[in-house]
Parts: C-alpha cells; structure tokens; sequence
C-alpha cells in the first residue's frame, strides 16, 4: 500500500493540486541487505553453499554495485527467499 501511495496516489494528488511533493518510502531494516552478513555468507561460501547457490551470488553482487538504497525489493534477478531465509538482510 506504501508504494501505492508513493507511487501513484501522491503524483495524482500534486497533479490535482498544481503543486509538487517531495516523499520517501520508509521500510523496515530486513527489506535490505546487512552487508557484514552477507560478507560472512561470502567468505563461508565453500562450507554453507551449493553450486548453484554460490551461483545467485553472481546478480546480487552486481547489483549491489548500481543500488542506490539496498532495498531488495529492486533486485527482481535474485532469489530474495533463500538469502532473507538464510541472514543477509538486517534484524
């Protein structure tokens, strides 16, 4: 619903209103990645990964280079449930 809002309601209303607004989406700290932990799956990578999740490793470390904010809602390529189960987003 908070992107809703962000993204089409707030728009539609500054459209109505002749005006402009200035807004962020605010989410809880696990919609993004806690780097220290994600360093850790990383570095124990031979010991608590398969091949093919070593694999998934290869789009996230692309796009950690481009993000802006770490929201990995923007990361569509990776396989958010694995890792989210696993510990790399924050607490």
């Amino acid at each position: 619903m908070q992107d809703q809002l962000f993204s089409k309601d707030l728009p539609r209303l500054a459209n109505s209103l002749d005006t402009s607004f200035k807004g962020v989406v605010m989410k809880g700290r696990q919609n993004y990645i806690c780097k220290t932990r994600l360093d850790w799956i990383i570095a124990s990578a031979e010991k608590i990964l398969n091949e093919d999740e070593v694999m998934y490793l290869i789009p996230l470390m692309v796009w950690l280079e481009h993000t802006q904010t770490g929201d990995m809602d923007e990361c569509l390529v990776y396989k958010w449930f694995y890792f989210s189960n696993n510990g790399i987003n924050t607490e």
